[in-house]
């Protein structure tokens, strides 16, 4: 798996414990460190409609238009308010069962601009930095 894959996660659960089938974005490729993955939304909610980074967004993301590499069908957020991590090994046991599905993948270009606009983030580990520039460099 590469950064910039878009993922189906049925009943994805939020911190709060609710469940919802969202997408979600790798921002590393899981080489020596775990997945880094944030979510998606379609919810506007004040955010800005330029396509790209928008880092200094109330609320963070990398906004895509419908349809940007084939990947979603609606205008979307990749939420960059908060990440979360995902192992190896639960990644591939979530796909094999289903839970987890490729939905499509964004261009080399994209995938690097996303993981730059993702470095610019202040709600970001070490961790999750070290991985996400390793994937970047990788790229």
């Amino acid at each position: 798996m590469t950064p910039g894959n878009i993922l189906h996660y049925t009943n994805y659960t939020f911190s709060d414990g609710s469940q919802k089938n969202k997408y979600i974005v790798l921002l590393s490729n899981g080489d020596n460190y775990p997945y880094v993955v944030t979510t998606t939304t379609t919810n506007r909610r004040n955010r800005n409609m330029i396509p790209g980074c928008q880092s200094s967004d109330h609320y963070p993301n990398f906004f895509l238009l419908a349809g940007t590499d084939g990947a979603l069908p609606k205008d979307t957020w990749i939420e960059l308010e908060g990440f979360n991590e995902l192992d190896q090994t639960e990644l591939l046991k979530l796909m094999f069962e289903g839970v987890i599905t490729v939905q499509g993948i964004l261009s080399t270009a994209r995938a690097e601009a996303l993981l730059n606009c993702a470095l610019h983030i202040e709600d970001i580990t070490l961790v999750q930095e070290s991985a996400i520039e390793a994937s970047l460099a990788a790229l």
